[in-house]
């Protein structure tokens, strides 16, 4: 995303608040002829004429002062929206690791505030300065139809304050992007923070993340408050270089004046010239500062831009069947090396469609790890998957994912009513009959009615216990009328009687299922039980442990 891009995806706007803008300008530079007629008029008598016209083109520089500030307004809004849009596309398509990498916090304020700095920059700020500049450039050439002498001082004293104005600014471009970089901190770990409040106030923890939030802070208001620094300073800055052009004005006009080089009704003209750059000088000025802090803010975009995404290709209208059953998975001599640790070292294991497999090792063994790589969450390192007989990286990940379904280890739920995270993702209407009856078999009796289905859900999860959301995300999951369902330790927040219901209604179902869990009761209800152990995947079997090499 460059800045070219963004100027022009509102070209129309951009250039009509330009253009008015520019209207603007030519009216406002006819005030200074107004005034030399207002001047003459005195002596000969004819006052109302010029006075007229002067207080006309002041009231048409207000009105279509007015018309641009609303134009470029809606130029901004529309800039906001279609980078937003942009983001939260490239967001939603990121690779699992990406995301993974980068904190939410960080994601959220280049959506959020980065997007609004970029597109003030670019919209009302670029016309501003267009206007400013415009109104500079017509009162120097007035100024140089007037007496070119004096102009040449007022450039001298304009480029030495621009010089030393665009260096200060440019610090405004690492500032900005430093206060932004640590508001998405404070973000993630306020976040995290509420999330595990309840953590936080048992352990009496509340003082130790009160400090780290308020590091952060500390850090984003010490920076902020530097950026305040250089702002505070330019409007000064280009106003104190405005009066110098002027008191040089003065000064040396007063002595080609006095020389009768110059008539007085020429300096007063020159002078008014002058005084209709005083407040564009300052507009310009804080432009430029804007522009730098724009910078900084559409490098952090970038940079998410730059991420690696999915691909994002569209399903297939239908799945080709082979020879082989689509809930067949096949590991093949697999290897998968995460952040230097290997997590699967050759590993070759068969299971056959419609088969029931509970996959057990210690924690952090590398199971859910396995699900994910079933998923193209994550590629492997070496060695070949296949699903259906067909290799993983020939799958279109749409396509895979229609076949493979997932339930997390800690499902959350979506914003939207309970029957529309039920239905999620199935691309059918269940009717409210079916529904009822899927949540009675896996004892949510509670929601078992249509006030249940319209229950609004995901913020918080609306009271929703840990089990009731892991019995919804079960449902989800079969109703998808996958090939082969995945189920990362299904039952860790539920008691055991709901433990065994819920995965005996799972493991009725035609799919293919795989499950982790450390419950011996739950592993039991398996047709089959592998372990992952060294980073190998073996059978166990009542009598004897054996490779699935073998």
């Amino acid at each position: 995303m460059t800045a070219f891009n963004l100027l022009r995806n509102n070209a129309g706007l951009i250039t009509l608040g330009i253009l008015l803008s520019l209207l603007s300008t030519a009216v406002t530079l006819f005030q200074p002829a107004l005034v030399g007629q207002l001047i003459s008029g005195v002596s000969s008598g004819e006052l109302q004429q010029p006075l007229m016209l002067l207080l006309l083109t002041v009231l048409g520089t207000s009105v279509l002062t007015a018309a641009t500030m609303y134009v470029v307004s809606i130029a901004a809004d529309r800039t906001v929206r279609d980078m937003r849009k942009k983001i939260t596309n490239h967001l939603l398509y990121l690779r699992v690791r990406e995301l993974e990498k980068g904190g939410s916090g960080s994601f959220t304020t280049r959506v959020t505030s980065d997007t609004s700095i970029v597109s003030t920059a670019f919209s009302s700020t670029l016309t501003d300065f267009v206007g400013g500049f415009t109104v500079i450039i017509g009162a120097l050439i007035y100024m140089a139809v007037v007496d070119w002498k004096l102009l040449l001082v007022v450039i001298a004293v304009l480029l030495v304050a621009l010089a030393i104005i665009v260096s200060i600014s440019s610090s405004l471009q690492n500032l900005s992007s430093k206060v932004q970089d640590h508001l998405a901190a404070l973000g993630e770990i306020l976040q995290s923070a509420l999330s595990a409040i309840r953590t936080i106030k048992a352990f009496r923890v509340e003082t130790k993340v009160i400090g780290n939030l308020s590091a952060e802070i500390d850090h984003a208001y010490r920076n902020r408050r530097r950026m305040s620094f250089v702002e505070a300073v330019l409007e000064p800055l280009s106003t104190v270089a405005s009066y110098m052009a002027l008191l040089a004005v003065v000064l040396f006009g007063s002595i080609r004046l006095s020389n009768g080089d110059l008539s007085g009704e020429a300096l007063t003209v020159f002078v008014t010239a002058l005084f209709l750059m005083l407040a564009p000088i300052v507009q310009v000025s804080q432009s430029l500062g804007a522009f730098f802090e724009a910078r900084g803010a559409l490098d952090r975009i970038n940079q998410l831009l730059r991420l690696e995404v999915e691909d994002s290709t569209e399903s297939s209208s239908s799945l080709c069947t082979g020879p082989t059953p689509l809930g067949t998975i096949e590991f093949d001599a697999v290897s998968y090396v995460r952040e230097k640790r290997t997590i699967l070292d050759n590993a070759t294991v068969t299971v056959k469609s419609g088969e029931k497999v509970a996959l057990t090792g210690a924690s952090g063994s590398g199971k859910t790890s396995i699900l994910s790589l079933l998923l193209k969450f994550y590629d492997v390192s070496a060695g070949h998957i296949r699903i259906g007989g067909k290799d993983l990286e020939d799958w279109n990940r749409r396509d895979l994912r229609a076949m493979v379904t997932y339930v997390e280890q800690e499902p959350d739920l979506l914003s939207g009513t309970l029957r529309e995270n039920l239905i999620l993702g199935t691309g059918e209407s269940f009717d409210d009959e079916t529904l009822i009856a899927m949540l009675g078999q896996f004892g949510l009796e509670n929601f078992a009615s249509v006030d249940g289905l319209s229950r609004s859900v995901g913020s918080g999860n609306s009271g929703l216990s840990g089990g009731e959301r892991q019995r919804v995300a079960i449902i989800r999951a079969v109703l998808q009328n996958a090939p082969v369902i995945l189920v990362d330790e299904p039952t860790s927040a539920l008691d055991s009687a709901s433990a065994e219901l819920s995965m005996s209604r799972l493991l009725e179902t035609d799919s293919t299922v795989i499950f982790t869990s450390h419950d011996a009761n739950i592993v039991n209800l398996a047709e089959r039980t592998l372990v992952v152990v060294d980073g190998r995947i073996v059978e166990n079997s009542p009598n004897s442990r054996k490779s699935s090499n073998a």
